[in-house]
Order: C-alpha cells, then structure tokens, then sequence
C-alpha cells in the first residue's frame, strides 16, 4: 500500500484509498482469498485507515470488493462489502 507520506513517522495518522479503473478480473496476488484459493477478493472502491507507530499498525479496512470465482474468471465480479482490521508490520524501501 503505497501512501502519500513526507516522513515514516507520519505512518501512524494516514489513509489510503484505491478506485478500480476496470471491474474486470486482474491476475494479480494482492486481495483476500477465501476457501482455499476458490474465490478472490478484489478491492474496487476501499479505503484504509492506519494507526499505531513505526514498528507494527493496525489497519482499517472498509469499501467494495469484487469476488471472483477463480474457477469461472469469465463471469463478471460479485461485489461484496468488506470491513475488517489487520494488524501488520511496516515496510520501508
């Protein structure tokens, strides 16, 4: 999650969003995934909100996932709200 911030410290106050261009099915390994790997939860309109500091966050994430059944990738997307915390190391580069 790339996030528009000037200095590391600032991670404990910020957000992120993220619109989908297309509702169309993207390879890709970002997303959930449930039963197994049966379906794929893509983000399509979702935002985030992170607290905590330096070393470890929480997350929060709330908006409009598309579910993919990963069987039939030829039918459109079923959206589906999601909201949900996660707790998670931060990375820098």
């Amino acid at each position: 999650m790339p996030l528009e911030i000037q200095e590391p410290l600032q991670i404990g106050a910020s957000e992120w969003r993220y619109k989908v261009d297309s509702e169309s099915y993207a390879e890709s390994g970002n997303g959930i995934f449930l039963h197994g790997q049966t379906y794929h939860l893509q983000p399509a309109d979702v935002a985030a909100q992170i607290e905590g500091d330096m070393s470890l966050v929480r997350v929060h994430v709330v908006g409009k996932f598309l579910r993919f059944d990963t069987k039939n990738l030829s039918a459109p997307g079923v959206p589906v709200f999601v909201k949900g915390t996660v707790l998670a190391r931060v990375e820098m580069k």
